[in-house]
């Protein structure tokens, strides 16, 4: 976790241009899975994996390559230019019980969303790949074998909700001053407002409505990490947050209720946009002005 105060603290990057998701080295089967599901607000990617097969019975998590051209081989030593995507296999680890009330209509039409929108689906398909207490919920499976450095999917960032197009969206002349996790936040609570009529309403669909990150436990839940870097991280998010959004209350929503009405830009709405944003923001387009959330 990065202190609040760092949380989407500016830094240099490269705009990228497609986000690409690579199979490892060596040849995984069509049995490669993606969980979509988070921990603790963050994605859970494993420790990556030298073998260049992978047992087809088990989860693999894998790691996202953002860059300029469409097919780039990551370093296989260095990551200082993007990320190295490997296979991971992963255990069953534990996660806050939720209810996820996604099905798989919701997941056909975004499929479809992205196809009219250019993307190559044919290689990955949504599977719920386990739907018990704590359990992966949706992920993403390959539909066939899967070579060595092969995209999987390529997202165009005209798909991509950006500091950009929050500005050029209906809340952005009046937040166009405020860091670019907020523009990208009120888009996504404007774009949600918005239900089927919204460019994204496919890809906002498919969005958890239920997170499990420490910023959304019970008080009872949390009175059991008391004491922990966990819990002194949760209550630093959950100042920051809640502060950040009382100041928008007072400054910008309450007078401009038509733009940000009470029940689509409350307090718990605007914690969900942030949570989301935590969970689903990847390097490099994770934080200051670079943040993107892509589907």
């Amino acid at each position: 976790h990065k202190p609040p105060n760092a949380t989407f603290h500016p830094r240099a990057l490269a705009r990228a241009r497609q986000r690409d998701i690579r199979t490892p080295p060596g040849h995984v089967r069509a049995s490669l899975t993606m969980s979509l599901s988070c921990v603790s607000g963050m994605s859970r990617l494993g420790a990556c994996v030298g073998s260049p097969r992978v047992a087809t019975n088990r989860a693999i998590a894998v790691r996202v390559v953002i860059s300029r051209k469409e097919r780039v081989t990551a370093p296989k030593k260095s990551c200082r230019r993007g990320v190295t995507l490997r296979a991971t296999a992963t255990a069953g680890s534990p996660v806050a019980t939720s209810t996820d009330t996604r099905v798989s209509s919701d997941f056909a039409d975004l499929w479809r969303w992205l196809e009219r929108n250019g993307v190559d689906t044919s290689k990955a398909t949504p599977k719920l790949m386990d739907d018990g207490d704590g359990g992966r919920q949706w992920g993403l499976a390959a539909t066939k074998d899967l070579g060595s450095g092969e995209a999987v999917l390529q997202v165009p960032e005209t798909l991509w909700m950006t500091k950009a197009t929050a500005i050029a969206s209906p809340v952005g002349a009046l937040l166009e001053e405020q860091p670019a996790w907020v523009l990208v936040a009120s888009q996504l609570l404007y774009e949600k407002s918005l239900g089927a009529e919204s460019k994204f309403a496919e890809y906002v669909r498919c969005l958890p409505t239920t997170l499990t990150a420490p910023l959304f436990w019970t008080a009872e839940e949390l009175s059991l990490i008391q004491g922990s870097q966990l819990f002194q991280n949760a209550a630093g998010y959950d100042m920051y947050v809640r502060s950040t959004y009382q100041t928008l209350k007072d400054t910008v929503f309450d007078a401009n209720e038509k733009i940000f009405p009470d029940s689509n830009f409350s307090e718990a709405q605007f914690l969900w946009a942030f949570g989301t944003l935590r969970a689903r923001c990847l390097p490099p387009v994770d934080v200051g002005d670079e943040i993107a959330l892509v589907p």
